[in-house]
């Protein structure tokens, strides 16, 4: 996925993968990768990914 600091660029989660028409942003830091997802109604859920804890099982 590409990311854009200014969140200009996204994709559509369409209807027929669950998504409903939501939208999926990014945004990356050297600590962290942030995940936001717009739903139609408004709603924002954020998922933070620690980039040093990603790999480990």
């Amino acid at each position: 996925m590409k990311i854009c600091p200014a969140n200009a660029i996204c994709y559509q989660l369409s209807a027929d993968l669950g998504g409903k028409g939501a939208k999926l942003f990014a945004e990356d830091s050297p600590q962290k990768l942030t995940w936001q997802i717009l739903k139609t109604n408004g709603e924002k859920i954020i998922l933070e990914v620690d980039k040093t804890q990603a790999n480990k099982f």
